[in-house]
């Protein structure tokens, strides 16, 4: 709210007045050369929300208006709990504004007035100074944007005493803009913070922040920026700023609170002219403030010495958990075979059995090559299946607590007899053989099973002799088994050659059978399609049309319906400003139908054609501020018969009235017409039977001495002129010329 004057800013506003057909603005909560901003009620999002209007000279510069729809679209990015959020950005054809989060709470700017001394002392500002760090890194690292008018008066604090950041990156587009339009030299920010390096204009960088960071610190503790008289821009270039004591002692300040030196050292780092020998990040500031050893905010943690605790005394050792507690314990085996070693090579007999029976009884028998490589694959699938189950049975042998005894070969023979009966069964009944075959298959499952148990047994469970030759013995034995189990599987699907040759057959001639019908199925099907294409495609063809007409239909008449809807609002509010009545049922028939005829007519439209009527050409209104930003605007826009109607405020332009348009001011105390010393604040030129009533025309200096003018000049003019004021003139009050009669009173 305490910008500097970089502007004017459009006026005319009134608490409870609906803008931007969303807001409905409910009280001023401040203003500025670079806006005015109303707390306003969002009825589309239903919230309250600070609603910045931007400087006239911003809200009609297209370019301006561009770059400034930009820079929000960034700050839209911004969402930290203490950066003021930014909603939105509004425009309609006489104003723009920004809408932003609404904080109940003051600026530090305002906060330091009620200190005692006017600041503030470094205990009571190092918790916002955390929370302005927080929320810089976030900006600088997270979203990428630098606030360029970091002050006093940008930083607000809210119910809960929580600082706010304020306008980031906003202030200084709209500061570019201004200065852009208005052709003045300058950059973005407030000068008396700003680091000279933006002051000369260049590339935006984090050291600019930590710049404006120490001169807002600066003010905080003595009550003023570094440099605030005189050619600020010339100091802030070369002079170095006092420190924070001279300072203070030089304003009678000396009783107050002492500076710490870490406060004093890094502030003058922060002012400092080179940006390479000021803190490169907000944490790095906050760091110095803490002095200099801190990483982050506040760190207050000490490290404290880890207690003595004696040693523990060692614990008796456990007795082995995986004791074998019978009498013929086998001497130490190695774990990779105990637990690798021999379920595999315990699973071989049974998996090559059974999986030579399956594959040998499919298609995959049909070529050797196949059945080899499906019988190595299958193999290596299966083992993966039983491998589990061994390391259970050893887990329960070394247990000792089976119900039964598993620990002899006997048991584990019977346990592997009945899994693999169990599983040659199954592979059997699925294969689709008779149930002889599954008989078949079941024994030579539980057969194989057996062996299985035995050969695990021995290699993983069972005490070898300690003989070796009778060592060497069993192991011959073993791998005979193993060899007469594999000589099995290859020789097993023999049996069930001649059965699968002949299902072969049949499945053969079956196919070829379904081939033949097939093609000609395939073949009708062509001649089918082949006659039925054109008659199809005119189908879809038609179908296609139909729905795109039903669609443009149905679109029309919502269209048609949403217009009706729309139209009664917006004839209302034209007869409302043009003839200050409601419409008449009939009225508001007529123009509804006008409104949906054509969707190019809008509310604009439909008040040209109200003052072109006879009704309108006898006193039909134009609105100042209302519909036109400017009184010559709305003059310009009226026909012959039509009164411009002006609201209160200060209008700094010429009015020149040529057409018999009367102008009705809301009263000459409130209407306040300014315009050059070289211009006449009204110039009315061969106009007939007008009034003129309820302004106050003047000047806006009197020491223009080249050229003098009049404040209101009526040439050859006929009109009623009264209840106004002439005030401040440089040349004539009233200067009337030509042959016309004017009536002139309580002026």
């Amino acid at each position: 709210m305490d910008d500097l004057d970089l502007g004017s800013t459009i006026r005319g506003f009134a608490a409870g007045q609906k803008v931007f057909s969303r807001f409905a603005l409910k009280r001023l909560l401040g203003r500025g050369g670079m806006g005015v901003v109303w707390l306003a009620h969002d009825e589309e999002l239903e919230r309250d929300v600070a609603l910045k209007f931007l400087p006239e000279l911003v809200a009609m510069d297209p370019e301006a208006l561009r770059d400034l729809k930009r820079e929000t679209r960034r700050s839209l990015e911004l969402t930290h709990p203490h950066i003021i959020r930014i909603y939105d950005f509004v425009q309609d054809g006489r104003t723009a504004a920004i809408s932003m989060e609404h904080v109940a709470g003051e600026t530090l700017a305002k906060r330091k007035l009620k200190e005692r001394d006017h600041c503030f002392q470094p205990r009571e500002l190092l918790p916002w100074v955390e929370q302005l760090v927080a929320a810089l890194e976030h900006a600088h690292r997270k979203a990428q944007v630098v606030h360029r008018d970091l002050k006093p008066a940008n930083l607000m604090v809210d119910a809960h005493g929580d600082l706010k950041i304020a306008d980031f990156g906003i202030a200084a587009s709209v500061s570019d803009s201004v200065s852009r339009v208005s052709a003045r030299v300058g950059s973005s920010g407030t000068p008396v913070y700003m680091s000279p390096q933006q002051m000369m204009g260049e590339k935006p960088a984090v050291t600019d922040d930590i710049y404006a960071v120490g001169a807002t610190l600066y003010d905080l503790l003595t009550g003023k920026p570094p440099f605030h008289a005189g050619n600020v821009i010339a100091q802030v270039q070369s002079r170095v700023a006092p420190s924070l004591a001279d300072r203070r002692l030089e304003f009678g300040l000396a009783a107050a609170e002492a500076i710490p030196p870490a406060w004093e050292e890094t502030i003058a780092a922060c002012l400092a002219k080179d940006p390479r020998q000021r803190p490169q990040s907000a944490s790095e500031l906050l760091a110095r403030l803490s002095g200099g050893k801190a990483s982050g905010p506040r760190a207050t943690a000490t490290a404290t010495a880890a207690p003595q605790v004696a040693p523990p005394a060692p614990a008796a050792p456990e007795p082995p958990r995986l004791a074998i507690p019978d009498q013929d314990a086998p001497p130490a085996i190695s774990p990779v075979r105990r637990w690798l070693g021999a379920p595999v090579v315990a699973s071989v007999p049974a998996t090559l059995v059974a999986l030579a029976a399956l594959i040998g009884s499919e298609e995959g028998g049909a070529e050797p090559v196949f059945f080899a490589i499906g019988l190595v694959l299958s193999a290596v699938g299966l083992m993966l299946l039983q491998y589990p189950l061994f390391v259970v049975l050893l887990a329960i042998r070394l247990r000792a607590r089976a119900p039964w005894n598993v620990r002899s070969p006997a048991g584990i023979s019977t346990l592997g007899a009945l899994i693999g009966g169990f599983i040659g069964g199954i592979m059997f009944l699925d294969s689709g053989h008779p149930a002889g075959h599954a008989v078949a298959g079941v024994a030579c499952g539980a057969a194989v099973g057996a062996l299985q148990g035995w050969l695990f047994h021995r290699l993983a469970i069972g005490v070898w002799p300690a003989d070796a030759a009778r060592q060497a013995g069993q192991q011959r034995f073993i791998l005979l088994a193993g060899a007469a189990a594999l000589l099995a599987a290859m020789a097993f699907p023999g049996a069930y050659l001649p059965a699968w040759k002949q299902r072969m057959a049949a499945e053969a001639e079956a196919e070829r059978r379904n081939a033949e019908m097939l093609q000609g199925l395939a073949a009708e099907a062509e001649r089918l399609r082949g006659e039925t294409t054109r008659e199809q495609e005119r189908l879809r063809r038609e179908a296609d049309e139909e729905r795109e007409r039903l669609r443009l239909e149905a679109e029309e008449r919502r269209h048609v319906e949403q217009r009706r809807r729309e139209a009664g609002p917006v004839i209302a509010d034209a007869y409302r400003m043009v003839f200050d009545r409601r419409p008449t049922a009939t009225e508001l028939e007529v123009h509804t139908e006008q409104l949906v005829e054509d969707s190019q007519r809008d509310g604009a439209w439909l008040r040209q054609q109200l003052r072109e009527s006879a009704e309108g050409r006898n006193g039909g209104r134009l609105l100042v501020p209302e519909e036109y930003s400017s009184i010559s605007a709305a003059v310009a826009a009226a026909v012959p018969g039509n009164a411009v109607h002006v609201a209160r405020g200060t209008y700094q332009e010429s009015i020149t009235l040529n057409k018999n348009v009367s102008l009705i001011g809301a009263g000459r105390d409130g209407v306040v017409v300014e315009a050059d010393a070289a211009e006449c604040a009204l110039l009315a030129l061969d106009v007939k039977g007008v009034v003129v009533t309820g302004f106050t025309f003047r000047h806006r200096n009197t020491n223009e001495d080249t050229n003098r003018a009049s404040v209101v000049g009526l040439n050859g003019s006929s009109l009623t002129f009264m209840q106004n004021t002439v005030a401040d003139s440089n040349g004539n009050g009233m200067h009337l010329k030509g042959s016309g009669q004017n009536t002139i009173s309580g002026n």
